[in-house]
């Protein structure tokens, strides 16, 4: 099959549009792993799978914070750095980490005689993954702001 330019010109211009891609409230968007809100006193994560706690780092300018959380707690921030001050103006990114609950082993996958990367033998492989997301929010005037609805400043140009 040959291909020419006005096919590619097609293709684009439906990418371009959005054509074919169902609408998308923004509002909507949340991870698998947590519901995320900002609002001007801070940021919440409400997290959609199980958990045993959950650790949260921040990092920013100068900052770098990690704050814990037990089970049950929901993982928040409010804006305070280690020493009970207002992080200052300026954009922020966020990870959260959830901690796994345990899981019981797969008797089927007990390896027989087969040494693991540590020599032993006999031992229950199992993997687990670490739930984790990751975002930005911006910190202006004081007030908590998601990344995402940050508009630029007018310039002077713009007038």
């Amino acid at each position: 099959m040959r291909t020419t330019p006005q096919c590619f010109a097609w293709i684009a211009l439906v990418v371009a549009t959005g054509l074919g891609a169902p609408a998308v409230d923004a509002e909507a968007i949340t991870s698998p792993v947590a519901t995320v809100n900002v609002d001007p006193s801070g940021i919440s994560w409400q997290p959609r799978v199980e958990n045993e706690g959950a650790v949260v780092t921040i990092s920013g300018g100068d900052q770098f914070l990690t704050l814990r959380f037990e089970p049950g707690q929901r993982p928040s921030f409010s804006g305070l750095d280690n020493r009970g001050r207002l992080l200052p103006d300026g954009t922020y990114t966020w990870e959260l980490a959830l901690n796994a609950r345990p899981i019981e082993p797969d008797p089927s996958t007990e390896t027989e005689g087969a040494p693991d990367h540590n020599g032993r033998t006999g031992q229950h492989k199992a993997t687990v993954e670490i739930p984790r997301q990751s975002g930005a929010f911006t910190i202006l005037a004081g007030s908590f702001v998601d990344s995402d609805r940050v508009e630029a400043a007018a310039s002077p140009d713009n007038n």
